[in-house]
């Protein structure tokens, strides 16, 4: 049983009364966690842009505060879930009510965008990977030139010289030997210009020092959002609660309300507002 719902008997409806005014309080909390700033960062272009961002770990910091303040409630700790760009912070706080199990799920979802650090070294590496390009292409080219001479000469040799691509590499994946010949030769025309593996591993280092230069930052909307819209992945804050039966070790989500005890709807009432009553006393 999700809550909020649609429910329309006098417990449903007083739990989703609660609810509203605990996600009120959960949002203006959360709200302050992750307010934005504004920071400079380079784009691919190396132009200097200014761009909103928070930081992910003061929402983290809320939720291990506010865990502190739930004395009848346990959870397995702050997770994360990185989805491509998609990014998501929450917890699980579970307690158990005789024969019921509720839950609160608390969460952020954002999204992570990349951008270079600011730094002046970021434009000179980029000129500088573009002169190597140039330079290892036009050597490619040679080297493959002389590449396909040799092969050409090595399948004159061998009275297959007008083999078609299928045929040849039919030919070497059932030849070992010829396969082997024929690499060694390749290999040896590039070994014949150590400047261009002198430049290459030039290159894969200064790519790696340019990886090294990007950063992320966050965006989020200071807005509640439904299950629905946390799994189509747009960005907000979320809370909503889960009643389940506990039946030999299995829950059910299935529950009929009418026979929920009283004094079980009470103590969940009461944990209704365990929650609502951290959340007013949390600070971070």
């Amino acid at each position: 049983m999700r809550i909020p719902n649609s429910y329309t008997d006098a417990f449903s409806m007083q739990l989703n009364k609660l609810y509203e005014s605990i996600s009120e309080r959960y949002l203006g909390a959360i709200k302050k966690q992750i307010e934005t700033k504004k920071v400079s960062v380079m784009l691919t272009d190396a132009s200097v842009t200014q761009q909103d961002t928070f930081d992910p770990h003061n929402a983290a910091m809320f939720y291990e505060m506010l865990s502190r303040n739930l004395k009848n409630w346990s959870s397995q700790g702050i997770e994360r879930t990185d989805t491509d760009d998609l990014r998501r912070l929450h917890v699980l706080f579970t307690t158990p009510i005789e024969n019921y199990s509720l839950s609160c799920y608390l969460g952020i979802q954002y999204h992570a965008l990349l951008f270079y650090k600011l730094d002046n070294r970021i434009k000179n590496i980029q000129t500088e990977i573009m002169m190597l390009d140039e330079k290892l292409a036009n050597i490619k080219q040679e080297i493959a030139s002389k590449e396909n001479t040799i092969l050409e000469e090595e399948m004159k040799k061998r009275g297959i010289a007008n083999l078609s691509i299928e045929e040849m590499l039919a030919l070497l994946y059932n030849d070992e030997k010829l396969y082997y010949e024929l690499t060694r030769k390749v290999d040896d025309i590039e070994k014949s210009k150590p400047e261009y593996v002198q430049m290459a591993r030039k290159r894969d280092e200064l790519v790696e020092e340019l990886k090294g230069m990007i950063i992320e930052l966050y965006r989020i909307m200071p807005v509640l959002i439904d299950h629905n819209k946390l799994m189509q992945g747009e960005e907000g804050a979320t809370i909503y609660f889960d009643l389940e039966m506990v039946k030999k070790g299995e829950k059910i989500g299935a529950i009929e309300v009418e026979k929920i005890p009283t004094k079980i709807k009470q103590t969940i009432i009461d944990r209704f507002r365990e929650i609502d009553l951290a959340l007013k006393e949390v600070h971070v």
